[in-house]
């Protein structure tokens, strides 16, 4: 199990770990080999969100310095950075394109710029403390820790739906075919709703406190695994709205949950300072690790031989590592054509695109809009 400094991390499918810190340098680990793959400095201040882009190409980096790098993995060189935001970013997320980049700050703007040259394309204010972007790229969902998420058209200006709960949404999930979101709330239950058109599909009821984390298989859009304070996590099938199984084994309140690629493994931590790796198809305990402190989340490759955990209250991150997994190792989907659209609006963007959000002016095309006022 190897150590690193704890800070906002990502795990890339070909086994980099890409981590901030307070210390403003964002740093690349190389899984395999636990080594230390190259260390990006620009930052003037804590690093605060990281995420690669889907190509493997590039990284993106947040930071309380409010703007937002990119960063180039062979040479480990800024290629551009945004400078749109009046606040420390919380965070940024690559479209599957690999071209547009989405970052929030805190004081709710959000943005979509080009990562080559950060050139702004959309920006907006809005719920900014939780951010994602469907795999078709047609829609970004986020939210600001109450009742609600917003789902929002990332083309088309009228389309904005708003999802909710009784009581304080606490984590969704995007299915990866981008049709479904899965939400869970205070109030014990999770929702499933069409991501095109913000309709309640399914009902899920069965935990006995607050859902705390949600899970979704790759390849499997039906297997959905939550966690909750009752230290139980259940596996269900979104169609139906059936659960499956009930995961008993946690002696604390489950804290995080990620799945397999194909569904087959789910890894959970919790409270109780232990790691648990589950067989989501029978429904029983593979293998529990003892970490003595409270976990409070992890991130996993798509076949969960390499797991990162975030420890309540400690400055190291350890990298557990599962050998002879059972799940099989999935690669996470790629888009490589640029769109039509993404041209037209870098080449017609207004000449202080760059600015801050308080401009007035639009691009010149329909499908990219300079400032959108939230409802």
């Amino acid at each position: 199990m190897l150590l690193i400094p704890s800070y906002p991390c990502s795990i890339f499918f070909s086994g980099l770990l890409l981590r901030g810190g307070i210390d403003s340098l964002v740093n690349i680990w190389q899984l395999n080999t636990h080594e230390l793959y190259s260390t990006l400095e620009g930052h003037y201040a804590s690093v605060t969100c990281v995420a690669f882009a889907p190509n493997g190409l590039f990284a993106v980096s947040g930071s309380e310095d409010k703007t937002a790098r990119v960063w180039g993995l062979t040479l480990g060189l800024v290629v551009s950075t945004f400078k749109g935001h009046t606040d420390t970013l919380t965070a940024v997320e690559v479209m599957i394109d690999s071209r547009r980049v989405v970052s929030s700050d805190r004081q709710g703007g959000l943005a979509i710029w080009l990562a080559d040259n950060a050139s702004i394309l959309q920006s907006w204010s809005g719920p900014s403390f939780c951010l994602a972007i469907t795999n078709n790229m047609k829609f970004l969902v986020c939210g600001s820790g109450d009742n609600s998420l917003r789902i929002c058209s990332v083309s088309r200006e009228e389309v904005r739906h708003t999802v909710s709960h009784s009581e304080e949404v606490t984590c969704f999930v995007l299915t990866m075919d981008s049709q479904h979101l899965i939400t869970g709330s205070r109030d014990m239950s999770l929702k499933v709703w069409q991501v095109d058109g913000g309709k309640l599909a399914q009902v899920l009821v069965g935990h006995t406190d607050h859902v705390t984390c949600v899970a979704v298989a790759i390849l499997n859009k039906c297997l959905v695994v939550s966690g909750s304070r009752d230290s139980n996590l259940i596996v269900w099938d979104i169609n139906t709205g059936n659960d499956m199984h009930v995961l008993r084994g946690h002696l604390g309140y489950i804290t995080c949950v990620k799945v397999a690629g194909d569904g087959s493994l789910a890894v959970s931590g919790s409270e109780d300072k232990s790691i648990i790796v589950w067989d989501t198809k029978r429904g029983q305990v593979i293998s529990s690790i003892q970490l003595q402190i409270p976990i409070l989340n992890l991130e996993m490759s798509t076949d969960a031989s390499r797991i990162t955990v975030l420890l309540l209250e400690n400055k190291c991150l350890p990298i557990v590592c599962l050998h002879n997994t059972t799940a099989t190792y999935v690669k996470m989907p790629t888009y490589v054509a640029p769109t039509k659209e993404i041209e037209a609006a870098a080449t017609n963007r207004a000449t202080n695109a760059r600015g801050s959000f308080k401009g007035s002016q639009k691009c010149d095309t329909p499908e990219f809009t300079w400032e959108r006022p939230w409802p």
